[in-house]
């Protein structure tokens, strides 16, 4: 386990085993974005300096040394940052700064071709975030996931419509056209997981009434149709991961608001309570070649590397 300073962590990824990357913002009475970064699977981590951030909600790790993270400046505009070099040092990209908005998630296909969706806003890099453009959608979409299965073009993009519906969109082409669906729930789509190579996406959100659960979903025709999850009742869905085909993780906050830890092994058609709070807060899930990282609040739980 490794403790980072004051900080709630949002987002971690890591990339082939070793390197990786946690974003986040800095607890009371610190403020601004965090980002940190380590070479050997979180047994030990360098902290990295965003002048200009606020908050580090989305990052993802390509390869040695190159990541990408999103979020909001300090100012109240959405930004992108670009690492490329050993010593955790961050570089604004440019073309990534829409004011009065907030990126959410960032996702990339290879090191190249990359996505970032929030507040009605969505952006494309085409060569490895050092530079961003504004994309489209079929319709203005609360963003709140960005996915991608890696070695294909395909891309998944999850949030609700202007009237609350949630939404997911499919790309088979990198973006070039979409296809829209809309799961069997009214709220938001606020995470996204996709599986090694079986056409398994699992979605989870929340739902647009005070009285209802948040909800899981999986679909295993790359979201041309959802199914509700077996699932235990849970309040919100903070992050989901699949760890190869079969198994998956979440963060959920149960009715009662303990924060919880859900597996399955069964391509998340059913999902069980692996651990109960309060040793996890509202975190972030990721996985790599079947292993599981966890960030609760200032710490990251990993199995190493």
């Amino acid at each position: 386990m490794s403790r980072v300073p004051r900080s709630e962590l949002l987002s971690i990824s890591l990339s082939g085993g070793c390197f990786g990357v946690a974003g986040g913002d800095a607890l009371p009475p610190a403020s601004g974005g965090r980002v940190f970064c380590t070479q050997d699977g979180w047994s030990s981590f360098r902290e990295g300096k965003i002048e200009t951030a606020q908050v580090v909600g989305s990052v993802v790790a390509l390869g040695d040394d190159l990541a990408v993270a999103a979020g909001q400046t300090t100012d109240g505009s959405t930004a992108v940052w670009r690492l490329d070099n050993s010593n955790c040092q961050w570089h604004p990209a440019d073309g990534s700064n829409v004011p009065n908005a907030r990126l959410f998630s960032v996702a990339f296909s290879n090191k190249v071709d990359g996505w970032a969706g929030g507040d009605f806003i969505f952006l494309t890099t085409m060569d490895g975030g050092r530079t961003w453009h504004r994309g489209e959608l079929p319709s203005p979409t609360l963003i709140r996931a960005v996915a991608t299965r890696a070695g294909t073009s395909q891309v998944f993009v999850a949030g609700s419509s202007v009237q609350r519906q949630a939404i997911i969109y499919r790309s088979d082409n990198a973006g070039r056209t979409w296809t829209a669906t809309s799961p069997p729930v009214a709220g938001v789509a606020s995470v996204l997981s996709l599986s090694a190579s079986n056409g398994t996406v699992l979605a989870g959100g929340s739902s647009s009434s005070n009285t209802s659960p948040a909800f899981l979903l999986w679909s295993s025709d790359d979201g041309s149709s959802w199914h509700p999850a077996t699932a235990p009742a849970v309040s919100a869905v903070s992050s989901i991961a699949t760890q190869g085909d079969q198994a998956a993780i979440a963060i959920a906050t149960d009715l009662s608001g303990q924060e919880v830890v859900l597996t399955s092994k069964d391509a998340g058609r059913h999902w069980t309570v692996a651990q109960t709070g309060p040793l996890i807060p509202p975190g972030a899930a990721g996985s790599s070649d079947g292993t599981a990282w966890v960030t609760a609040d200032d710490r990251v739980l990993t199995c190493g590397c």
